[in-house]
């Protein structure tokens, strides 16, 4: 049985994710959470099915870790701290919370 390109491209996204979730959690001891609107939009910005992980490890690098460090740098700056951060959706693209 195969599994289908959108849904394998979700367990990649997923994995990928999780990777963050790891590293965060290790560098900055808080949760890294996501929700699955957040994977539904990696997985619609990939338009070909042949790039497997390339093109979601160029949205990740490109997109979401770069506004989450900005985030973190902010934050320090500022003397404020972050508990946690959420990945998600709003209005068609991602959407960062930050507790």
């Amino acid at each position: 049985m195969s599994t289908k390109p959108d849904q394998a491209q979700a367990n990649i996204v997923r994995l990928q994710l999780g990777r963050i979730a790891k590293r965060v959690g290790e560098h900055h001891r808080i949760p890294f959470k996501y929700d699955d609107e957040a994977v539904k939009l990696i997985v619609s910005r990939c338009t070909e099915v042949q790039s497997g992980g390339r093109m979601i490890d160029a949205i990740l690098t490109t997109r979401v870790l770069p506004a989450i460090s900005r985030e973190f740098l902010m934050r320090t700056t500022a003397g404020s701290a972050i508990r946690g951060v959420q990945l998600g959706v709003s209005e068609g693209d991602f959407a960062y919370r930050f507790e």
